[in-house]
């Protein structure tokens, strides 16, 4: 009596078992499938200096694996690579396509783009319909020659009206002697630009 009821708990025992493999194997086919579908890419892009100037190309090379395999990806046609400014703003765009298998090319930087940190931004078209988090990014210094030649001395005041009132005087960092342009050409918070005339000492406001 003992043993048949020892043998009726081992073959349930190993029906559950035998039971519980299917759906395991269902779901790795699933998501075996899904990747085939919508594969997931890794972008990585290599450049030629960490350090720019405005006015300069960002030479780039682009390297598309599979993100589980990490071998070489053929599923996109096109890598989109952008500048994006402080604020946010795509200031350059480029979609380049491989050539002799490798994505290679240049981002021009706009001869009147302001210093600062900019992000170096890239993806595919797979990419971009999944989330940002899977874009590569990267953090550009892009510098203005002429900031080594001219010191920028910028004055606020805040009036009662919401108002700003700002000063802005301008000097020859070697010769510490005053700079008086013709007119300068000013934006806020990356909107519209506007033209200002400069007094005879320097100073525009």
């Amino acid at each position: 009596m003992q043993r048949t009821l020892l043998l009726c708990v081992f073959v349930g025992i190993s029906a559950t078992l035998f039971g519980q493999s299917r759906p395991t194997d269902s779901l790795v086919s699933l998501f075996h499938r899904q990747l085939t579908v919508f594969p997931q890419e890794k972008l990585y892009l290599h450049t030629d200096k960490p350090y720019y100037i405005s006015g300069e190309e960002i030479w780039f090379r682009a390297h598309l694996v599979d993100a589980a395999t990490h071998v070489p990806a053929r599923a996109s046609r096109y890598v989109y690579v952008e500048l994006i400014d402080p604020l946010d703003t795509v200031v350059a765009r480029v979609k380049i396509r491989p050539e002799n298998e490798a994505f290679h090319g240049y981002v021009d930087i706009p001869a009147d783009v302001a210093e600062g940190d900019y992000e170096l931004r890239a993806y595919t078209h797979f990419m971009r319909s999944l989330d940002e988090n899977y874009f590569f990014c990267k953090t550009i210094r892009i510098g203005d020659p002429q900031t080594r030649l001219i010191r920028i001395d910028p004055k606020f005041d805040f009036d009662g009206d919401k108002k700003v009132n700002a000063e802005i005087r301008f000097t020859n960092t070697f010769l510490s002697v005053p700079i008086i342009p013709e007119e300068i050409e000013v934006s806020i918070n990356g909107g519209k630009k506007m033209k200002l005339k400069c007094e005879s000492d320097g100073t525009t406001g």
